[in-house]
């Protein structure tokens, strides 16, 4: 009984940790993502093909 009690705490926090790390790299990778819509194009007559 207690090997299963065991078993049942230790998958509680393993699932806690993979929520929490998975919380924190989503929080990193929306930080550091910017997405801008401004961009020139300058086309050239000679180039064009």
């Amino acid at each position: 009984m207690e090997k299963e009690r065991q078993i049942k705490l230790l998958s509680i926090i393993a699932l806690v940790v993979a929520i929490t790390g998975m919380t924190l790299g989503f929080a990193a990778f929306s930080t550091t993502l910017n997405i801008s819509s401004s961009a020139t194009v300058t086309p050239n007559s000679e180039d064009f093909k």
